[in-house]
């Protein structure tokens, strides 16, 4: 949407707070060119996001720190705590929270996860400059592009495909619809989904991008393909991610290493700071997992496609 201004979609904002919506969609706001992007929630798309979560959540555990004095946090959908940048939602905020002895506390952004599925490229990319442009402490950003083969348009009224799924008046539940869905086969692990003869899903790819800031700079180099600061891998339709599983490993390690650092600042207790140096926590990427996941989350998204070409094609017709 474009020509809003920040006031506008502060009163949006608002709005929506104060409103009971059962499911909100996500917006970001680029003032610079007054557009807002508006973003609903997908099962293809939150399923990545949450296992990226949790790989994150589950190697910052193994680190033997006490969190009463450094906690890192893993936010899915939140604002960034600055103002210029509070207009962007990362899927993913990765946070340092630390706490002196004497409760004086410092929070700062480490790392950002993007995922575009309704999203392009262009317009992560956009994200990304806002949001690394107002802090100056995030050290790496996940990129993660979900193409989809062709572009999804719901069946055409007066068709006999619309006119046989809306046969009987009801909608499907989910496990009708499951059951219309052909067996999966080694090439058809993510799609096409066709039920009625109507083709509600098929992915192409999904391709996922690490950028590490330049530390000798201070900044992110988007353009350069550096292999100490660029990595690309796919996920779908073949799980190749070498080379982002050493770019994500030397991530972590650096965590750990910044956790340590803090620790010393606030001079804690030597066993404990020795504790958290001899951790060996370990990033659990089993990507092949992940990408098993991603096929299930396929008919899910194509069921939820159909839920809302019948709920507005139908109610609409009926009226």
């Amino acid at each position: 949407i474009r020509h809003i201004t920040p006031a506008e979609y502060a009163a949006v904002l608002a709005f929506m707070s104060e409103s009971h919506i059962e499911v909100k969609a996500k917006s970001d706001y680029f003032p610079d060119t007054q557009e807002v992007e508006i973003m609903s929630p997908s099962p293809v798309h939150e399923t990545i996001i949450t296992w990226l979560q949790k790989c994150f959540i589950t190697y910052s555990s193994q680190i033997g720190h006490n969190d009463r004095y450094v906690d890192t946090q893993f936010f899915t959908n939140n604002q960034l705590p600055n103002e210029e940048s509070s207009q962007q939602v990362p899927d993913i905020m990765g946070v340092v929270h630390c706490v002196d002895q004497f409760g004086n506390d410092k929070s700062f952004v480490w790392w950002l996860v993007e995922a575009g599925f309704s999203q392009s490229d262009a317009s992560i990319m956009h994200k990304f400059g806002h949001m690394v442009k107002n802090n100056s402490d995030i050290k790496m950003l996940i990129r993660v592009l979900i193409d989809e083969d062709g572009t999804f348009q719901g069946p055409e009224e007066h068709t006999q495909v619309a006119k046989s799924l809306r046969k009987s008046g009801s909608r499907m539940n989910r496990e009708k619809f499951k059951s219309l869905v052909p067996p999966k086969t080694s090439d058809m692990m993510y799609g096409p989904v066709v039920v009625g003869g109507h083709t509600w899903l098929k992915l192409k790819a999904v391709r996922i991008t690490v950028f590490l800031k330049d530390e000798g700079s201070g900044k992110f180099r988007f353009d350069s393909r550096d292999p100490a600061h660029y990595a690309e891998g796919t996920l779908i339709p073949n799980v190749d991610m070498t080379n982002i599983d050493c770019l994500l490993n030397m991530s972590t390690a650096n965590l750990k290493a910044e956790i340590i650092t803090i620790m010393e600042g606030f001079r804690l207790e030597q066993s404990m700071i020795d504790k958290a140096r001899n951790s060996k926590p370990e990033l659990p990427l089993n990507w092949s997992a992940a990408a098993m996941q991603m096929s299930s989350a396929v008919c899910d998204t194509a069921y939820f496609r159909y839920l809302d070409w019948f709920n507005y094609k139908y109610n609409n017709k009926r009226k």
